[in-house]
């Protein structure tokens, strides 16, 4: 009898936990749930004839391109990156806190892995470039923006205990913290020649 009830208690708990979690999830354009670590993805705009996909630049004063920019052509979906989570869960949901890092980058200058990190610089303002791999930077999050697709997403800042967030969004091609302006945008699989053969 008790077997019974226990498994008539499991069932009852999985189905009222699953479809919530399975909501929350964030999808690639391919409409799957995208992977926590592992897989890379090109964020791309969800608005066509602004830019491309983002990319590494040289900005101010930098030798080497350590800033996250918005590609100058529409056809370049930039380069590829993966999302990673401390949380042990396969896929990427909306309330995690995430890291992001480029996975393959244009020159040997730029540190391996490309993490993502929110820098200030006057009179910029706060911006977003590439750092090593000293610390596990996980202050960023995806959020859906339903109000053009339900496959819409935009990317946003989280410090600190990351109860207040600021959206990312582009200005002078650098991606941003820019409150109330967001990148809108979508997740397409980066295909390499690798994972082709």
């Amino acid at each position: 009898m008790k077997t019974i009830f226990l498994a008539f208690f499991l069932l009852f708990a999985l189905s009222t936990t699953l479809p919530s979690t399975a909501a929350n999830l964030a999808y690639d354009t391919d409409g799957e749930p995208l992977k926590n670590g592992g897989t890379s993805y090109h964020i791309i705009p969800v608005f066509r004839g602004r830019g491309g996909g983002l990319e590494l630049g040289k900005t101010g004063k930098e030798t080497c391109p350590l800033t996250v920019v918005q590609a100058r052509s529409e056809l370049n979906p930039g380069l590829p990156a993966a999302f990673g989570s401390l949380i042990n869960f396969p896929f990427i949901r909306e309330d995690m806190n995430l890291s992001i890092s480029f996975t393959e980058v244009p020159e040997d200058c730029v540190p391996k892995p490309s993490q993502w990190d929110i820098v200030e610089e006057f009179p910029i303002g706060w911006f977003v470039k590439v750092v090593g791999n000293e610390r596990f930077v996980d202050s960023s999050k995806i959020k859906k923006y339903e109000k053009y697709g339900p496959l819409d997403y935009k990317l946003v800042y989280c410090p600190g205990a990351g109860n207040v967030c600021g959206d990312l969004g582009i200005h002078n091609r650098r991606l941003v913290v820019s409150d109330g302006n967001p990148f809108i945008v979508n997740f397409r699989k980066a295909f390499t020649e690798s994972s082709v053969n």
